[in-house]
């Protein structure tokens, strides 16, 4: 097998040219390790957040006030699903069929469009009715597109 967008490429075999899937392999694992570190970190951050208040760490709110001041008070929780939306959603690609990214895509949507008109985390309540629209916008787009798509076997 070979890789789709390379095709002289093949799959953990280094004898054709210069080495290119096990490079292709190694960069890949080294530059997933800074967004999964990064959400790593704002797991910890949400986690320690309530101790940090309690006893009044200025230091640590304002070093971290970047991942919160965007939400309301009680949804601080929320840049964790924020993250982990565009994570998942930034993978969604790597699947090559298209019917199943985009049924994918409406999975990952719909149950998040829930969760924010039923939370409405952000501080502003423009900023919720924005969110909600756009999600919906995007849902809508994502079923025109399905009409369109040619399902190759």
């Amino acid at each position: 097998s070979t890789v789709r967008d390379y095709p002289t490429v093949v799959c953990w075999d280094d004898r054709y040219g210069e080495g290119g899937h096990t490079t292709m392999v190694v960069i890949g694992l080294i530059a997933t390790i800074i967004p999964l570190g990064f959400f790593g970190g704002a797991c910890y951050v949400v986690y320690k957040l309530p101790k940090m208040l309690v006893s009044g760490d200025t230091g640590f709110l304002n070093a971290f006030r970047f991942l919160f001041f965007r939400f309301r008070t009680g949804a601080h929780w929320f840049i964790i699903v924020f993250l982990l939306r565009n994570l998942i959603i930034s993978l969604v690609p790597a699947i090559g069929n298209q019917v199943i990214q985009i049924l994918l895509l409406e999975c990952i949507m719909i149950p998040l469009l829930v969760l924010t008109v039923y939370t409405m985390p952000w501080g502003v309540f423009m900023a919720n009715v924005l969110d909600a629209s756009n999600t919906i916008f995007l849902c809508i787009l994502l079923i025109v597109f399905a009409l369109f798509t040619d399902d190759v076997d």
